[in-house]
C-alpha cells in the first residue's frame, strides 16, 4: 500500500471515529431528555421532547455529514448550503415525531417511533448525497443500498425500543450506543456499495460549502448543542435535588401523627415516578385503611382515637425501610410508596410488614383494642402507565378487598384497569388474623379471584 493510500485509509478511519463520537455523546444527551419527557406531562413534556429532538437530531446531522466526508476524504468536494440546512431540519422533525410516537402507550409505539426516526435518517442521507458535489461521479451497488436501508430502519427501531422499554438503568445508554452503531454501520455499508470516479473536467460551483469547512462547522455546532443540552440536564438535576429537599421540608406537616401529609405525598409520588422512569425501577402505591377505628372513636371518644392514630403511625413509621414512604391522608387512612426493581414481590412484603404492625393489640384507656388494616396497592408502570392513576387503583383495590373481607391486602391487575371488565382478576389477596397471640406475625397469602362479584380462593 502506497503512502498516499495509507494516509487516506487512516484519515478515513479517523473521520469515522469522530462521527461515532459526536453521535454517541449527542444522542446520549438526547436520550436523557427523552427519559425526562416520558416522566412528565403537558407543556413540560413537550419542552423535553423538543430538547431531546434537537440534541439527537443535531448529533445525527453532524455525524451523517462527517461519515459522508469519510467515504473519500481526498476528493475535492462541497455541499449545497440549502441541502445542508434541510438535512438538519429533517433530522430534528424526524426525531420529534419518532419520540412523540415512541412515548405513547400502544403496544408497538417504540418500534413505530423508531421506524419513523429511521426513515428520517435515510431521508437525511438521501438529501445530503443530493447536495454533495464532487469533482467526479459516483457508481452505486444497489444491494449495498438495500442493506443500508435495512440497517437504518431496524437499528432506529431498536434504539427507541431500548429507550422506551428499559430493562435496566443502562438501557438508555444502550439506545445511544445503538444509534452510534447505526451511523457507523450505514457508513461502511455505503462505502462498500459506492465508488467515486474522479473527473478533473468537472468544476465545482463557487456557492458550495467546502468539505473541510463544513466538517469543522458541524462539529463546532453539535458541540454547542451538546453543551447546551448537558447544561439543561445539569440544571434539571439540580432542580430535582431542590425538589427532593422541599419534599423533606414538607415531610412532617401532619401535626398529630408527625407523618407527611397528602401534599407531601403527591410531590413524593411525582418525584419517585420520575426516578422510576430514570432508573427503570417500579413504584408501588399503597392505600391503607384502619378497620374498626370508628368504633374506638364512638366508644372511647375522639381524644382516645387521636392517641390511637399516633401509636399506629409510630409503629408503621418504625417498620419503614430504604425507598419507602408513608403519609397520612385524613382520618384513619394512610398512604404509602415503595420504589423497587422487584415488584410485585416487594410490594406484597411491604403489605405484610404493615399487617405485622397490627398483630399486637393497642392500649386505649387501659383496655386492649385489636385493629386490622385493609390494604390496596398498585404498581407503576405494570398495572398502569399513568402516574396519577396508580393511587386511584390502590384505593379501588383497598375498597374492593375490604368489601369482601376486612384485614386484606389486594391489588387489581392491569387487565382490570385497562378493560374495566366486570370479571376482574385480582392478583393476590393476603389475609391475617385480627390480632396475634404472640409477637410473631404469621401472614397467610392465598391467591383469590373476583368473578362476577364473588371472591373465592383459587383452587
Amino acid at each position: 500500500m502506497s503512502q498516499a493510500a495509507t494516509y487516506a485509509f487512516a484519515y478515513h478511519q479517523l473521520l469515522v471515529v469522530v462521527a461515532g463520537s459526536v453521535c454517541l455523546f449527542g444522542t446520549w444527551v438526547g436520550m436523557r431528555h427523552f427519559a425526562r419527557a416520558r416522566a412528565t406531562s403537558g407543556t413540560t413534556r413537550i419542552g423535553w421532547l423538543f430538547m431531546a429532538s434537537v440534541g439527537t437530531g443535531a448529533a445525527l446531522w453532524a455525524s451523517t455529514f462527517i461519515a459522508i466526508l469519510a467515504l473519500d476524504p481526498t476528493l475535492n468536494s462541497g455541499f449545497e448550503p440549502v441541502a445542508t440546512g434541510t438535512v438538519l431540519v429533517v433530522a430534528i422533525i424526524a426525531c420529534l415525531i419518532g419520540f412523540e410516537i415512541g412515548s405513547r402507550h400502544f403496544t408497538l409505539a417504540p418500534e413505530a417511533g423508531g421506524l419513523v426516526m429511521g426513515a428520517g435518517v435515510l431521508a437525511m442521507h438521501f438529501i445530503a448525497f443530493r447536495g454533495w458535489h464532487i469533482a467526479g461521479h459516483f457508481e452505486w451497488n444497489f444491494f449495498g443500498v438495500a442493506v443500508t436501508l435495512l440497517l437504518g430502519l431496524s437499528l432506529s427501531a431498536l434504539a427507541v425500543n431500548r429507550a422506551n422499554r428499559p430493562v435496566t438503568r443502562w438501557c438508555r445508554h444502550g439506545a445511544a450506543i445503538v444509534l452510534t452503531f447505526m451511523i457507523c454501520a450505514m457508513h461502511y455499508a455505503l462505502a462498500a456499495s459506492t465508488s467515486a470516479v474522479p473527473d478533473p473536467s468537472i468544476v465545482l460551483p463557487a456557492s458550495l460549502i467546502p468539505a473541510h469547512v463544513l466538517g469543522l462547522a458541524v462539529v463546532c455546532a453539535v458541540l454547542l448543542v451538546i453543551g447546551s443540552g448537558f447544561s439543561t440536564y445539569v440544571i434539571d438535576l439540580g432542580l430535582r435535588t431542590d425538589s427532593a429537599d422541599r419534599i423533606h421540608q414538607l415531610s412532617f406537616n401532619d401535626t398529630m401523627t408527625g407523618l407527611p401529609n397528602r401534599i407531601a405525598f403527591n410531590e413524593r409520588l411525582a418525584f419517585d415516578a420520575a426516578e422510576a422512569h430514570e432508573k427503570a425501577h417500579k413504584l408501588a402505591a399503597f392505600s391503607i385503611d384502619l378497620d374498626g377505628f370508628k368504633d374506638v372513636n364512638d366508644l372511647f371518644g375522639h381524644g382516645a382515637g387521636d392517641l390511637l392514630l399516633i401509636e399506629v403511625a409510630g409503629r408503621m413509621r418504625r417498620m419503614l425501610g430504604p425507598g419507602e414512604f408513608l403519609a397520612r391522608q385524613s382520618g384513619d387512612e394512610f398512604l404509602g410508596l415503595q420504589t423497587s426493581g422487584n415488584h410485585p414481590q416487594d410490594a406484597q412484603a411491604f403489605a405484610g410488614r404493615i399487617a405485622c404492625v397490627f398483630a399486637q393489640p393497642f392500649q386505649v384507656h387501659g383496655q386492649q383494642v385489636s385493629l386490622t388494616a385493609s390494604i390496596g396497592f398498585s404498581i407503576f408502570p405494570i398495572d398502569t402507565p399513568e402516574r396519577d392513576q396508580v393511587l386511584s387503583n390502590a384505593k379501588l383495590a383497598m375498597h374492593r378487598g375490604k368489601s369482601k373481607q376486612r384485614g386484606t391486602s389486594a391489588s387489581i391487575s392491569a387487565r382490570w384497569t385497562t378493560r374495566h371488565a366486570p370479571a376482574a382478576r385480582w392478583r393476590a389477596t393476603c389475609s391475617w388474623p385480627p390480632a396475634a397471640a404472640n409477637s410473631n406475625c404469621i401472614i397467610s397469602c392465598r391467591p383469590r379471584f373476583v368473578t362476577g362479584g364473588s371472591a373465592a380462593p383459587k383452587p
